[in-house]
């Protein structure tokens, strides 16, 4: 029986002289700090509903320049200009949302800022002004979204006008 506990001993020895490592042998088998853990890419900020009308109004600056300009070069200049910043206002008219979804309950009830998972507290009814919020929210984005559909049928006229 006391031969038992002596192997325990002599296996748990054994194990402990062959797990000594040199620190360079050890950190051979860790990736450095920096690979190990990659940088979470940021999430692009959405413009602020100011940003993207004026980005608006500077678009339709560029088109009224657009229906003076008679040199070629200029014109695809000015068209190529226009076609980046529609393209940038709808990618950031994309990421607009309206403040309360975030809130929305499960069953779809609209929820304010309760804890529910937290014993005692309770998700409350959102309120008045958040739905107003959310209601000037979206207006301002479909009216936007009617803009860009003008400004691209003013972007389409401009081009075949110069051909």
């Amino acid at each position: 029986m006391k031969s038992v506990p002596r192997l325990l001993i002599a296996l748990f020895a054994c194990s402990a002289a062959s797990a000594q490592v040199t620190p360079d042998e050890h950190a051979a088998h860790h990736p450095p700090a920096a690979a190990a853990a990659p940088t979470p890419a940021k999430a692009p900020a959405v413009p602020s509903t100011g940003e993207l009308e004026q980005r608006m109004t500077s678009m339709q600056d560029v088109m009224d320049r657009l229906g003076k300009v008679r040199d070629p070069a200029e014109r695809q200049r000015l068209l190529k200009q226009h076609s980046e910043a529609m393209r940038a206002q709808i990618r950031d008219l994309m990421q607009m949302e309206c403040p309360m979804k975030a809130n929305m309950g499960m069953k779809g009830g609209m929820m304010g800022k309760g804890e529910p998972d937290k014993p005692g507290t309770e998700p409350s009814p959102m309120g008045q002004g958040d739905m107003m919020r959310c209601h000037e929210s979206m207006k301002s984005r479909m009216d936007m979204m009617l803009q860009m559909m003008d400004q691209m049928l003013q972007h389409e006229d401009a081009a075949t006008a110069g051909k």
